[in-house]
């Protein structure tokens, strides 16, 4: 009992010694001569009180960085001492409350190292004469009205951030010689070079070599996020070449935002506007792969996938390795987001497909690239496996590989009302996309050709379209058309050359929807060599050999027709 009487007279008689002025500038004086001896960190202090039972009031707090400029000030200092343990070389608090808080991060012009880690160094057992490193443990932690300035100064185009009103609420401070942990519960404040933060919230660690930011959560004005994140670096002056030497490993839950406020960082991030995304991520902006992505963006887009994204930072070098994709889109989305990346629009014919649903895989750039992929659309389906080269020239467009065609309107794509659905299976190796230049072999099954709203069957076709003109086989074994076309045909707009030979072993024109008489059918053999001009104007050969004609009423045989003519003049 007269122990305790004893302790708490003691304290009272400490706390009253305390409280003479000249004695509180003794024991400010004494405290930062202690840190400037054994830490070689000078601090200053205007005043130093005690507050029975265990709070030191500390007033106008001071600590120059390495050029003699504030690294740290603050008008007061609410410490609540817990104790100290010689042997761990650890001091423990309750709690710290501070007001008007001004923290500078600054990396000045010459320097590799930011001066907070200047002094974060300072206290780990290799750079102080301490044999042990200092160790700090706050229990919870109050900022009330702070500024916080993170910049490298002399340097326009680096990241920097200037937070003023800074109020955080925080706990479980743990600063252990270079290491720094501890846990944001409430933070909020405005930055002047990027956007206001309303709430903000994470478990935080600093290391020599990462920072982690782990279980974030933060909402501003337009985005929200929540998700973890750790940042590796082999020294922090690797900041300055972030995109390529920071490896970033996170984990973002699902997070609505906003493009506009992203690009306060970095000004060359797309519009997107608002979007929402979630997945992991390991690696560096320009190197970095992205699994379980989702993505939500434009007006109704939808993405999921694992990618792999190198050369983010610039467009025209963008490499991506998808795989497991599935995307769901429209032409009016396409088309915002194309038009984000290229001053171009999409081709007329993009618009009738309407929805389209994509699953597959994608490698390479975004204008050379290889595909395998589903995609179905109000048109149909179209299963590829593709090799496609598209600049900016279309007639110098590369593709090769295995096209299939599904139930597809391809009248709608290419403006031709007779043309209707279409279901193939080809091959394709080729450039150019106008049929009038381009060069492409062609070798494959047509098992549906809607013309003329009659569904024709058995299409086979293996031949070359090239300088306006198609040269090959062509076999059809339709029940009311069968054929075999061998040779030249072409279709230029001005002149266009024809050498072919036709054996029509079948063609029934009623049934083909070419005539009203329920009866009438066409056999024979064809053999052309002829020129047109504008279709109006031919020179060369026609002949026709055992042709038939059959209708309802008689019955034509022709053994020989020649057709010759010489009137391009």
């Amino acid at each position: 009992m007269w122990f305790v009487l004893s302790l708490i007279f003691l304290l009272v008689v400490l706390t009253v010694v305390l409280s003479f002025p000249s004695v509180q500038t003794k024991v400010a004086k004494y405290a930062t001569n202690w840190l400037t001896e054994t830490y070689d960190t000078r601090i200053e202090l205007a005043q130093m009180r005690y507050i029975f039972p265990d709070e030191i009031v500390l007033k106008e707090v001071y600590l120059p960085d390495d050029r003699n400029d504030t690294l740290i000030y603050a008008s007061q200092i609410n410490l609540h001492i817990h104790g100290f343990n010689s042997v761990t070389n650890t001091a423990y608090s309750n709690g710290v409350e501070m007001d008007d808080l001004k923290f500078y991060w600054l990396t000045y012009p010459g320097d590799t190292t930011a001066n907070f880690i200047k002094f974060i160094n300072k206290f780990s057992s290799g750079d102080t004469a301490s044999a042990k490193p200092f160790n700090l443990k706050i229990a919870d932690v109050k900022i009330n009205n702070g500024v916080f300035q993170m910049e490298e100064l002399g340097c326009a185009d680096c990241y920097r951030l200037h937070v003023d009103d800074l109020n955080i609420e925080a706990s479980a401070f743990d600063l252990f010689g270079q290491y720094l942990t501890l846990d944001v519960n409430y933070m909020s404040g405005s930055d002047r070079y990027s956007v206001d933060i309303s709430e903000f919230e994470m478990n935080f660690g600093y290391l020599p070599n990462q920072i982690l930011v782990d279980n974030v959560k933060f909402k501003t004005a337009a985005s929200t996020f929540d998700g973890s994140l750790s940042l590796n670096y082999e020294e922090i002056s690797d900041f300055s070449d972030f995109v390529n030497k920071v490896t970033m490993i996170g984990e973002i839950d699902e997070s609505s935002l906003n493009s506009l406020e992203i690009q306060r960082f970095g000004e060359e991030f797309p519009d997107f506007g608002q979007f929402s995304i979630s997945g992991s991520v390991v690696g560096t902006v320009n190197d970095m792969k992205i699994e379980h992505a989702i993505l939500d963006v434009a007006r109704s887009t939808h993405l999921e996938g694992n990618i792999d994204l190198r050369n983010t930072t610039t467009i025209e070098n963008i490499f991506l390795h998808a795989t497991d994709i599935d995307l769901r889109t429209n032409p009016e989305d396409a088309q915002f987001v194309y038009g984000l990346f290229w001053d171009t629009i999409l081709p007329e014919q993009v618009k009738p497909l309407g929805e389209v649903h994509v699953v597959g895989n994608f490698n390479g750039y975004l204008n050379n690239f290889t595909t395998v992929a589903k995609i179905t659309s109000d048109l149909g389906e179209v299963d590829a496996d593709l090799y496609l080269y598209d600049p900016e020239d279309e007639g110098k467009t590369k593709y090769k590989g295995d096209v299939q065609l599904r139930k597809f309107n391809l009248g709608k794509i290419i403006g031709q009302d007779k043309l209707g659905l279409v279901t193939t299976d080809l091959s394709i190796d080729g450039r150019g996309l106008d049929p009038t230049t381009m060069n492409t072999k062609l070798n494959g099954k047509v098992s549906l050709l809607e013309f003329n709203k009659y569904g024709y069957q058995n299409i086979s076709v293996d031949g070359k379209v090239a300088k306006g003109a198609f040269n090959g086989l062509l076999k059809v074994q339709d029940p009311n058309l069968r054929l075999d076309f061998n040779g030249k045909a072409g279709f230029e707009e001005d002149t266009s050359k024809y050498n072919f030979t036709l054996d029509v072993l079948k063609a029934d024109l009623f049934a083909l929807k070419f005539v009203e008489d329920s009866v009438s059918v066409v056999t024979g053999e064809v053999d052309i060599d002829f020129v047109a001009l504008n279709y109006d104007k031919w020179a060369g050969d026609i002949l026709i050999h055992n042709s038939t004609y059959e209708n309802s009423k008689n019955f034509h045989f022709f053994q020989d027709i020649i057709i010759h003519s010489e009137g391009l003049d």
